[in-house]
């Protein structure tokens, strides 16, 4: 999910917020890891760490929409993980 710098035009990207998400991600896992990646700090390769504000309108609805999007697949990614185990607990 990179966008286009307010500044330079460059590439920016969610990144870590540091130990935070680290620590998140591993406890846990894929779900960990797409919830870090849904809420970091945006920054770009050139001018650092760019505020929210800074964009148009249009690209702030689309940052607000993508977390979104990655929360519902990290729910939906439990679900299918606790409806495998019981499906295979009940063919014991």
């Amino acid at each position: 999910m990179g966008y286009a710098c307010p500044r330079c035009g460059g590439r920016v990207e969610r990144g870590s917020s540091g130990g935070g998400a680290l620590g998140v991600a591993a406890l846990f896992g894929v779900v960990g890891v797409l919830v870090a990646g849904a809420v970091g700090p945006l920054r770009c390769e050139r001018c650092g760490r760019i505020r929210r504000a800074e964009f148009a309108p249009s690209v702030r609805a689309e940052m607000v929409r993508n977390p979104v999007v990655l929360g519902a697949s990290a729910v939906a990614l439990v679900v299918v993980a606790v409806l495998v185990l019981v499906k295979l607990a009940e063919m014991r």
